[in-house]
């Protein structure tokens, strides 16, 4: 059923015609008054309530709504309730199909929400330019899952481009903005309870076995900078916490476990210095160079109470009883 609750006018000669219950038959030029049109479906793969084919230049339907006045209660301008009863293959409440042509150019967009703020009374509200929200009501643990929205960039066989990115977030801040806080993305716990299997805030997983990401999690200068000020931090904690572990990597078989520069950590845990290269807060440094002897400032209590002989660039285990050795510089 398709329920109008105003009237609604159409002219075949401004955005087409409007097609009934299936694809082909059409209305002639009308209107449709605030009443209820039946709708009876089709047995097809495919039916369509309701289809208006725009001109090749121009807009299908354009409405004007103003609401004045206070409402305790929710205002919806345009509030479609769907119930299907039946069994279909898909259901969609709202199907857009922009298929651009060869020749055409500029910019598609499939769907566009725009929200504009543009006044400066202090509500204490948010303004959300998409909501996409499931409430889950009703138990299904028959294997499939629950999401509150599924963006993908699918590409054919064959076919070659610039770029598939399945989503894209967009922020700005415009000279002399003042924000506290700005967020590319933000992740919000609203529950209770956790998972029993994982509980994760950001997965990374793969469906197949073939075409695997070369970077988890990678800065990249696609759009010709890179995105961390000089003065950023990759990983950060902006309030005290305590947790286990900053870095799980119990089931991970890597050749590093830190490859950089100056320092290379191996996956068995053996660190490696470049040329120079020190680690200040020991006091630990190449003595020259290029020879691979090794400075150790101060004392430093080590396992073992044995000494060993300082040879020329090399560390010596100095003797102390009950202490244990302790380990200085020659």
């Amino acid at each position: 059923m398709l329920k109008c609750s105003r009237v609604i006018q159409w002219s075949s000669a401004f955005f087409g015609s409007l097609l009934l219950s299936t694809p082909g038959t059409a209305l002639a030029d009308g209107t449709i008054n605030g009443t209820t049109i039946g709708l009876s479906t089709p047995d097809s793969a495919e039916f369509t309530a309701v289809g208006i084919v725009p001109p090749t230049n121009g807009t299908a339907i354009t409405t004007t709504q103003i609401s004045s006045g206070t409402l305790s209660a929710t205002l919806s301008f345009n509030h479609f309730i769907i119930t299907p009863g039946g069994t279909s293959q898909q259901e969609i409440g709202l199907f857009m199909d922009i298929e651009p042509t060869g020749s055409k150019t500029g910019k598609s967009f499939g769907i566009v929400s725009q929200l504009t703020v543009a006044h400066n009374a202090a509500s204490g509200d948010d303004y959300i330019a998409g909501d996409r929200t499931i409430l889950v009501n009703a138990t299904d643990t028959s294997g499939g899952q629950f999401y509150g929205g599924n963006d993908g960039c699918i590409v054919a066989a064959g076919v070659s481009g610039i770029g598939c990115n399945a989503l894209e977030l967009d922020t700005a801040l415009g000279s002399g903005s003042t924000f506290q806080y700005r967020n590319g993305l933000r992740i919000e716990n609203e529950g209770v309870a956790q998972a029993s299997v994982e509980d994760n805030a950001i997965v990374i997983t793969s469906a197949t076995n073939a075409g695997l990401f070369k970077c988890g999690i990678c800065f990249s200068a696609q759009l010709n900078y890179m995105p961390l000020d000089s003065s950023g931090t990759v990983i950060g904690f902006t309030a005290a916490q305590s947790i286990a572990n900053l870095i799980d990597a119990t089931n991970l078989t890597a050749t590093y476990l830190l490859k950089s520069t100056n320092v290379n950590i191996s996956g068995a845990g053996q660190m490696t210095l470049a040329a120079g290269a020190s680690i200040a807060s020991l006091g630990v440094n190449e003595s020259a160079p290029g020879t691979g002897n090794v400075n150790i400032s101060g004392s430093y209590q080590v396992a073992g109470t044995a000494g060993v002989t300082c040879a020329a660039g090399t560390i010596n285990l100095a003797t102390a009883a009950a202490t244990g050795g302790l380990l200085t510089h020659c």
